[in-house]
């Protein structure tokens, strides 16, 4: 390859605007992923019932009935994994007026959004050349890690222990 070739295009991935239109790219990328691949499933149906109850002022729990009286429901504590997410999750479910899949797609967007700027951050600070980090932010925006393939709270998880 030629050396002038291989110096424009580093000096074209570290220029400021390149690198914002590559996070911008980036974020574009995992929103579709995870809209596309969105998903309750087993533990995150309780999590957003929990959500729900703590909303209502029944802490974080799974509500239930009685046999001999179904009018009379009784709440019983979720200790289920993962812990905390419906804590995490419960202002976006009253920002969104108790759409649980609005709020669960907003914080898994926003922790999806975070794993992609602390990254960046990382590398930055252990002194990569800028073309780098932007060549290593447009390789990981597409890949599809499993975490977010099976709507797991994984992701979120992830994105706060970085």
């Amino acid at each position: 390859m030629n050396q002038g070739l291989v110096y424009r295009i580093k000096e074209f991935l570290s220029q400021r605007i390149t690198s914002w239109f590559i996070l911008a790219l980036a974020v574009a990328g995992r929103i579709l992923q995870l809209v596309f691949f969105y998903n309750i499933r087993f533990d995150g149906s309780y999590q957003y019932i929990a959500t729900r109850n703590f909303t209502e002022g029944h802490g974080f729990s799974l509500s239930t009935v009685v046999a001999n009286d179904l009018s009379v429901p009784v709440y019983e504590y979720l200790v289920n994994w993962p812990p905390g997410y419906s804590m995490l999750l419960a202002p976006f479910y009253a920002l969104f007026n108790q759409n649980y899949i609005l709020a669960g797609l907003t914080l898994d967007i926003l922790a999806a959004i975070a794993l992609i700027i602390f990254c960046r951050k990382i590398l930055k600070i252990l002194d990569i050349p800028v073309y780098l980090v932007n060549i290593f932010t447009l390789l990981t925006s597409f890949f599809i890690y499993y975490f977010y393939y099976i709507a797991s709270s994984d992701a979120i998880t992830i994105s706060l222990y970085v």
